[in-house]
């Protein structure tokens, strides 16, 4: 049986689904239990992660080969020195691992939609059907949302 130990209040503020501002379609989903890293063209990263208000830490295995064809199986140790904005909804930092470091900047959403209003300013208008209600806030739809 597992036992969580609970999670400290920097690493609540982080729970949520996250995307990259430099890359829209890189996402970051923080869960008390897990951290899932999203990548295009890359398989989805479960990663166990702890935080403080400074600082998020983490380790991944990479598998592979290098250029002589010999097996690669290293662990990646991350760690990225963060701020908050006020509101809590962007994260700006910087990343180091075992082979650089460099600034990124995540923001917290919900949707892609929110995303796209936060990153440009955008106010999206959703049509509405006969009955009043936005065509996007339908139970099967993908896009838009409840403001």
């Amino acid at each position: 049986m597992f036992f969580s130990c609970g999670q400290n209040s920097a690493e609540k503020e982080l729970n949520g689904n996250w995307r990259e501002i430099e890359s829209e379609y890189s996402t970051w989903n923080f869960h008390p239990d897990s951290l899932i890293i999203k990548f295009p063209t890359e398989s989805d990263e479960k990663l166990y992660w702890t935080a403080n208000k400074s600082q998020i830490e983490f380790e991944h295995r990479i598998f592979g080969f290098d250029s002589l064809g010999k097996d690669i199986d290293t662990i990646n140790k991350v760690l990225i020195s963060y701020q908050l904005s006020d509101n809590k909804d962007s994260l700006f930092g910087t990343l180091k691992n075992n082979w650089s470091e460099h600034k990124f900047g995540l923001l917290k959403t919900k949707s892609y939609i929110e995303y796209l209003k936060k990153k440009f300013g955008i106010k999206f208008t959703l049509p509405k059907d006969s009955s009043g209600i936005n065509l996007g806030q339908m139970y099967h739809s993908t896009i838009g949302g409840k403001e």
